[in-house]
């Protein structure tokens, strides 16, 4: 059985000589199923905020409708998908359709935070 050191070193070069054909991979699927994409990487982003997710992706894609090209978080006019009071699950029920802008303007309740 190898060290950790070992393990540690042969993780490292499978991820430096893999790293380019992954991203390739990554974003080959991007360019084929953008829905898809930006419906995983919304309840990724939700996870990372430990925020739950409930929508199923045909529910996602229902929800935004015509409205899925509007969506994104870079232009001040791009919607977004807000929840009431900053709070709770992301669905049905408790989500809205809102601008980056107002979206951003708004205070923000950061009960993780203590001074």
């Amino acid at each position: 059985m190898s060290s950790p050191e070992a393990k540690q070193e042969a993780n490292r070069k499978f991820y430096l000589k893999n790293t380019a054909m992954m991203c390739e991979r990554a974003l080959k699927r991007i360019r084929e199923h953008p829905v898809r994409s930006a419906f995983i990487a919304h309840r990724a982003h939700a996870k990372d905020r430990g925020i739950e997710f409930k929508f199923e992706f045909e529910a996602w894609v229902e929800w935004w409708g015509d409205d899925f090209e509007l969506r994104g978080s870079k232009q001040p006019d791009e919607l977004q998908m807000g929840r009431y009071g900053d709070e709770g699950a992301y669905e049905i029920g408790n989500v809205y359709k809102v601008s980056k802008s107002e979206n951003s303007d708004r205070p923000r309740p950061y009960p993780h935070i203590t001074f």
